[in-house]
């Protein structure tokens, strides 16, 4: 498949590693001519790289986009409309509108639209899924999760559109769309973009909340899920997976063993792999994805209830 990759900055440099991987048929483009030296590596002919993706549109099946956000919806919207498929990365766009008119143009050209929500093709988010909708961890009363790390910040997004996206997304993917939603962002290093977030949400009878910080030393990406035979602890950045069989009977502690289930059932695989391999497979089986737009657009009118949109 001949798939045109956009952006190889720090992201995009993964990308092009995986379709890579993937043997896909890579043209790349970039704006910084330097960047593009780098590709020498992945044995991409000359003729396939440059700065102006223009030039490209009409040889490609898809685009993989991973530029600033500020570009999306511009991007986007040419792209569907010129009859490709799209993954862009998250978040998809800058407003709500402008993400629904994307849904909308793919619906009408019959176009794949999947958005990079990375942590919902974790091998270890997937295994959680699973056991919950197993019945093993019985009735779920709760989820939270943090994800921090000291971090340059941003020029295009706060800590709730960069970090708390992979939150609202995982909880939607786990639980469905929140009835209710609260929030508290701080501003502690600048005032246009926060960079301290605390969120909470109800899906339903499931309280799930979160924390997201540059601030914090450190790289923490975890999320723990209780219910009432047990509960998951789980470390996404490794893909490890603790199943604590104790609970509550009758308002007494019951004692349950501590199993570790990683190895058994959660393969170690890189989440970026899985995901593009979907797009791949979805635009040649003319499947929808995971996280296709409507996912996203779930994510984001979660998000926009924080007042972090446009």
């Amino acid at each position: 498949m001949k798939v045109l990759l956009i952006g190889i900055g720090q992201w995009g440099q993964n990308h092009i590693r995986v379709l890579s991987e993937l043997r896909q048929d890579l043209y790349v483009v970039d704006k910084d001519e330097k960047r593009l030296e780098k590709c020498d590596v992945f044995n991409i002919s000359k003729n396939k790289l440059g700065t102006d993706y223009k030039k490209f549109l009409k040889e490609v099946d898809a685009v993989v986009l991973v530029t600033p956000t500020s570009t999306h919806y511009k991007l986007c919207k040419e792209f569907l409309e010129a009859g490709k498929d799209v993954f862009v990365e998250k978040p998809i766009a800058e407003t709500l509108n402008e993400i629904k008119e994307l849904v909308e143009i793919a619906d009408k050209k019959k176009r794949i639209l999947m958005v990079g929500h990375i942590f919902v093709h974790n091998p270890a988010t997937k295994f959680a899924k699973e056991y919950i909708d197993s019945g093993k961890l019985g009735k779920v009363y709760c989820a939270f999760g943090s994800f921090s790390g000291l971090k340059d910040l941003r020029e295009d997004s706060g800590t709730m559109l960069n970090y708390g996206v992979h939150h609202a997304s995982i909880f939607n993917y786990l639980f469905g769309k929140p009835t209710k939603v609260y929030g508290f962002n701080q501003h502690f290093l600048r005032e246009k973009y926060e960079d301290f977030t605390i969120g909470v949400m109800k899906h339903g009878d499931v309280l799930t909340y979160f924390d997201c910080s540059w601030l914090s030393p450190g790289k923490e990406r975890t999320l723990t899920i209780i219910g009432s035979e047990g509960s998951l602890i789980i470390d996404l950045l490794n893909q490890k997976v603790l199943v604590n069989h104790g609970h509550h009977t009758n308002g007494k502690i019951k004692q349950g063993v501590v199993e570790d289930v990683s190895d058994a059932f959660v393969k170690f695989v890189e989440p970026l792999n899985l995901e593009l391999k979907q797009f791949v497979d979805c635009v040649k089986d003319r499947k929808q994805p995971l996280t296709d737009g409507k996912h996203a657009l779930e994510v984001m009118e979660t998000l926009s209830q924080f007042g972090v949109l446009k």
